[in-house]
């Protein structure tokens, strides 16, 4: 199933839509710490949550019969509304409101400028994983530093599709706001506080594809949605192919997008011809510890550094995934 194809009837008076739409223009100054939400009720009054760490209140809301969920993008408060920063910001955003999967449930996708300036609101009447890592990915404004924005602009402008340039970057290490040498780190491709980690081949084909995993599929059946069920669970299963479900790759351990490379001929032998072209010389330093900086960290069996991911893992996941479509094309 497509995620377009989901069963979305999202039910909520223009009055409850209007009055979200305030708080987030109201509260903006308001605003501190990663998250700031507020859910509304058909029933009741709306339930706020300013200075958050997380969209955790999500599933232990009291809040009932739930019809929209408003939530901060938090530009303007991770750029100090400095302009001449916001527009690296943009290509992101634009992504999440026009191409990604999660479009369909974000009510004002179409106000682009309302959603920059303050946020988002998002029905209740969706599957509560995919809420959720909409909550998640709308925090990645301010959680996340401008060098990961700057990166994911590079891979589409590279010809990347965006959706693996979000895999790669968001959901990795890289996120995460330090200044590390990320180049020479070792690429780790699960950060905490994340909708998902960077999936195998088969399961970012399915994002890309929007094509919904067994998992998601399997829970569509009960037809519950987040007006009435919170569980979020299951959010970075959402693409998940049958293979990796069945085992083929393990979706807690953070490694599973580099066993799925590692255990193809084609990347190895490619990284491999990269590695003697760059870095044979990389790892040698003079035996006195004090005449130079710390060699970088040698990757192990399975391993790679970030530099060595974004010069031929994404651009190898990026063919692979293309020629896959293909054959779907084909078939």
């Amino acid at each position: 199933m497509k995620m377009q194809d989901i069963p979305f009837k999202p039910r909520f008076s223009p009055e409850k839509y209007e009055e979200a739409k305030n708080w987030l223009k109201t509260r903006r100054h308001n605003f501190a710490g990663t998250a700031n939400y507020c859910i509304y009720s058909d029933s009741q009054g709306p339930s706020e949550y300013l200075i958050q760490q997380c969209h955790r209140a999500i599933s232990t809301t009291f809040a009932r019969d739930r019809c929209l969920v408003a939530t901060e993008i938090g530009i303007f408060r991770a750029t100090d509304n400095n302009k001449s920063w916001q527009s690296v910001y943009r290509p992101f955003l634009q992504w999440l409101l026009r191409e990604s999967p999660y479009r369909y449930f974000i009510l004002n996708r179409d106000d682009f400028d309302f959603c920059f300036n303050y946020g988002l609101i998002v029905s209740a009447d969706v599957y509560t994983p995919i809420l959720q890592n909409i909550m998640i990915i709308s925090r990645h404004f301010y959680e996340c530093r401008a060098e990961v924005f700057k990166k994911f602009n590079h891979f589409i402008e590279s010809g990347i599709h965006p959706s693996i340039a979000y895999q790669c970057t968001f959901n990795t290490t890289f996120s995460l706001k330090d200044l590390k040498p990320y180049e020479t780190q070792l690429l780790q491709v699960y950060a905490g506080h994340r909708a998902q980690g960077t999936p195998c081949l088969d399961s970012l084909t399915n994002m890309v594809e929007e094509e919904i995993g067994p998992i998601l599929t399997k829970r569509l059946a009960k037809r519950e949605t987040y007006r009435t069920d919170s569980n979020y669970t299951g959010g970075t299963l959402i693409f998940s192919s049958l293979n990796a479900l069945k085992g083929a790759y393990d979706f807690i351990q953070p490694t599973y997008i580099t066993n799925s490379l590692f255990d193809n001929d084609l990347f190895r032998r490619s990284l491999s011809a990269y590695r003697k072209k760059t870095t044979q010389n990389e790892f040698y330093r003079p035996p006195n510890p004090f005449t130079g900086p710390p060699a970088p960290t040698r990757p192990g069996a399975k391993q790679m550094t970030y530099k060595e991911f974004w010069e031929v893992g994404v651009p190898f996941i990026q063919r692979v995934v293309v020629e896959k479509r293909r054959e779907k094309v084909s078939d």
